[in-house]
């Protein structure tokens, strides 16, 4: 079974994946990365919502992914997941 790692360099995102038979590194598809940056900013949203509001995991996930601006995030053509998670959640208080 292989595993696969992320790792960042000057050009950009390599996925480097791990094999039994060679180590290879294949650059990352742009939706790898659109996934990876995506996943990291909604997990600094909620965090952002809880230590803002005081409320628990459970609530600051559903206020997050119950946002207008989750559905932008998710739409990979516009980009969003390359702002700043700090930039993100101000666009997410402002569109509430």
């Amino acid at each position: 079974f292989g595993s696969t790692i992320l790792f960042r360099y000057r050009e950009g995102i390599k996925l480097h994946k791990e094999n039994r038979s060679s180590d290879t590194m294949i650059p990352a598809t742009h939706h790898q990365i659109a996934t990876y940056l995506t996943d990291y900013a909604l997990s600094e949203l909620v965090r952002y919502v809880m230590e803002d509001t005081g409320c628990n995991l459970e609530q600051a996930m559903a206020k997050v992914y119950n946002s207008s601006l989750m559905t932008a995030l998710q739409d990979e053509e516009n980009e969003l997941y390359i702002q700043s998670p700090a930039y993100l959640y101000e666009l997410m208080n402002r569109m509430s």
